[in-house]
């Protein structure tokens, strides 16, 4: 269970996720759950082309199956579970009894999936620390020429070894602001 998240918001976490889940897809000895956790701002929906979708929400809070959340987009060996409607109280609806219990149910039903979970930014809520249980490892998303140094030192220390960190994507590299790249050599030197 891989968790893609960014220190702030509009860092590109939702479209890491989406291609990192697309990729895994194609491997034919796998398959991939890609499942929005963003509940406040979910928008893995949108990257398929679809205007509204119920997911991960409606379970929650209104007992709608799970069987009829699931979307197969078509693409591989893909499924993926909307987040829903957005909510306030995500960091609660998170951490909560019926979402451990789904997480453990995802994670144990196919012993060859993978499950990707769009988390929401680090640094605008405590949601990821309420999923930390269901991940085994994070994939940080930092944005070249926006994300300070100081916001992934404070992301790192957020997370604080609650989820092990498997690495950090650079996204939209290559222009010639280099605030992102001292973040990101910060950051390979403090998970080594």
């Amino acid at each position: 269970v891989l968790g893609v998240s960014s220190p702030t918001a509009h860092e590109g976490k939702t479209l890491t996720a989406v291609n990192l889940s697309l990729a895994l897809a194609l491997d034919l000895a796998h398959t991939v759950l890609l499942v929005d956790a963003d509940l406040r701002h979910p928008n893995v929906h949108r990257a398929f082309g679809l205007e509204q979708a119920q997911g991960l929400t409606e379970f929650l809070f209104d007992a709608a199956p799970l069987t009829q959340l699931l979307i197969h987009p078509g693409v591989g060996r893909l499924v993926f579970l909307p987040g829903g409607r957005a909510i306030k109280n995500s960091a609660e609806a998170l951490a909560s009894p019926k979402m451990a219990a789904l997480a453990q149910e995802l994670k144990h039903r196919y012993p060859s999936r993978l499950i990707v979970f769009d988390l929401p930014p680090i640094l605008s809520r405590p949601d990821v620390l309420g999923v930390s249980p269901y991940i085994d490892a994070l994939l940080l998303v930092a944005e070249e020429g926006r994300t300070s140094s100081a916001d992934v030192e404070q992301a790192l220390a957020v997370i604080g070894g609650s989820i092990p960190i498997l690495g950090g994507v650079l996204n939209k590299s290559g222009r010639k602001q280099l605030t992102t790249r001292r973040a990101m050599d910060l950051f390979r030197t403090d998970v080594g």
